[in-house]
């Protein structure tokens, strides 16, 4: 049971129904992969409070998504090679260049947003436990402002690290080693059980696309643009969104 504070303003209690309801969605959200670990940091409540107040000041225009790379985007999770700003450029190029359609483009280019829309730091080392639920924290942000095409397969990104990583044992060779550290982290090997779940996802096939740039976009060497090329392509997603609703 979650035993919360007295409040001490009527906005604290307008803070914990909200608190409440995002925690409530990510489950909810994150259920019908079957990957729900109550003792994952994505499910705590206290990190949840935190990133409820960033996506408050965080309107979705693609100045402000722009914006917070610039800000944090220099940042590195834990040994890896590149900052979070190349990561996130190198992947959406790689879906460009594959031909991927628009929300794919954008899902690359936001997969990992749930690192730096939040005051939490990123890990310093490969020796710290690198599983922070990026993935699922920022899912309802995503899903209410770019549409479940661009949400869902960031929230099962990681689950298709660990999908990859099982159905062929040789794709952890080609992981960096601070995502095989992730890896294990974050689960490891699926049961078989995880797998057919995991399949049975709508957005499964752009998981395993989205996965496979995700691993690629290591390059420190690669020559990228600079993050405000997007900007078209994150306002059209943003428009399509708002045209569905």
């Amino acid at each position: 049971m979650l035993i919360r504070p007295k409040p001490e303003s009527a906005t604290d209690i307008v803070d914990d129904f909200a608190l409440a309801r995002l925690w409530l969605r990510t489950i909810t959200f994150y259920r019908p992969t079957g990957f729900i670990d109550q003792d994952r940091p994505s499910l705590h409540i206290d990190h949840h409070r935190t990133f409820l107040n960033s996506t408050r000041c965080m309107q979705p225009t693609p100045e402000n998504i722009i914006a917070l790379y610039r800000q944090r985007g220099t940042e590195i999770y834990g040994d890896e090679k590149v900052t979070q700003a190349e990561h996130a450029i190198q992947s959406a190029v790689l879906a460009e260049r594959q031909g991927a359609v628009d929300s794919q483009i954008v899902a690359a280019l936001l997969h990992d947003i749930g690192h730096i829309l939040g005051e939490d730091k990123l890990p310093a080392s490969d020796l710290e436990n690198l599983d922070d639920g990026h993935e699922n924290r920022a899912y309802h942000w995503l899903c209410e402002h770019f549409g479940r095409e661009v949400a869902d397969p960031i929230r099962l990104h990681v689950a298709a690290k660990r999908y990859l990583c099982t159905v062929t044992p040789d794709y952890c060779e080609t992981l960096s080693p601070t995502s095989y550290k992730s890896y294990l982290d974050q689960g490891g090997p699926m049961s078989e059980a995880e797998l057919q779940e995991f399949r049975q996802e709508p957005f499964f096939e752009q998981a395993i696309a989205l996965r496979r740039w995700d691993d690629q976009a290591k390059d420190s060497e690669m020559v990228i643009p600079d993050i405000s090329f997007f900007s078209e392509r994150l306002q059209a997603s943003l428009d399509r969104s708002r045209s569905v609703r």
